[in-house]
């Protein structure tokens, strides 16, 4: 991951969507490499997993969101 962020040039002050996140795997990996990451996935379950994930893992920068993305 942060052979990942180093290319795509992420700093401490950026912000990362997860979009159709799951439980979080790659989420709770990516937010202590940036300032604020965001999981977000229309299953409630994965949201919670996800958010056990992180606590488990000590991250408090990683935000959940319930949804998804539709395109009109």
């Amino acid at each position: 991951m942060r052979l990942l962020a180093d290319h795509l040039g992420w700093l401490g002050s950026d912000r990362v969507l997860d979009l159709g996140a799951g439980p979080a795997h790659l989420s709770v990996r990516i937010a202590p490499l940036v300032g604020e990451a965001v999981a977000m996935d229309p299953e409630e379950a994965m949201i919670e997993e996800g958010r056990r994930r992180a606590a488990a893992a000590g991250i408090d920068n990683l935000s959940f969101v319930a949804g998804g993305s539709t395109i009109w």
